[in-house]
């Protein structure tokens, strides 16, 4: 999916967005000319609890296996109120409204809006 991912991590850096990724993702993402951050593996949770990531992308590869990194940071996003996105079709979706001028203009942009605490 890192190529998919890439498309939509550079749709993204359009629209304001901070990347930030672990390694492989880093990997990939800097090969082709994306400017992000590396996250280590061992920051991202407590990231996630100190309110320092305002959305989670995780796509599920291998099943629901609690021990991996993907479960922990899906279940922390919930926890902690922190959008999460497991699906690339959901994600194209999302920046699909997010970009469209229209309901920029009659509502507040979802990208503000991800800055507020869901409730």
């Amino acid at each position: 999916d890192k190529q998919e991912a890439l498309h939509y991590a550079k749709q993204m850096k359009e629209m304001g967005f901070a990347i930030a990724c672990t390694d492989q993702t880093y990997a990939y993402f800097c090969e082709q000319g994306l400017e992000c951050e590396l996250m280590k593996k061992d920051d991202v949770v407590l990231a996630l609890k100190d309110k320092k990531i305002s959305m989670v992308i995780n796509i599920p590869t291998r099943g629901k296996l609690v021990g991996r990194l993907g479960f922990v940071l899906r279940r922390t996003a919930m926890e902690f109120n922190v959008p999460c996105i497991t699906s690339m079709d959901t994600l194209g979706a999302l920046l699909s409204v997010m970009s469209a001028k229209d309901i920029e203009e009659h509502h507040i942009p979802l990208r503000e809006y991800l800055k507020y605490e869901l409730r």
